[in-house]
């Protein structure tokens, strides 16, 4: 566990499933030095790199047609997936 603290900064990992049962959730590092740990509940400021996490999701989800939510394909906007949590940053 040394060598991975001395080599990766913070590190935090999740598995869920769609139906709220989680199965792990895991944090690693610190997330503001010098002491402040990474937690499974660090918010993470991450951008513009959200569109390039979100896309590929989306499609796989798309292509494998088990979601009725996401019936009408690249036309399905995300707050009709999940309503209350999402919200514009200018809204």
């Amino acid at each position: 566990m040394l060598q991975l603290r001395n080599l990766i900064a913070s590190l935090t990992t999740g598995y869920f499933t769609f139906r709220g049962v989680t199965a792990q959730l895991n944090g690693y590092g610190f997330a503001a030095l010098p002491d402040k740990p990474v937690t499974p509940e660090t918010l993470w400021y991450t951008a513009s790199t959200t569109k390039a996490q979100t896309s590929p999701t989306l499609a796989h989800l798309i292509d494998s047609g088990n979601y009725p939510a996401l019936a009408n394909g690249w036309s399905t906007t995300i707050s009709t997936i999940i309503h209350d949590d999402f919200a514009l940053q200018d809204s």
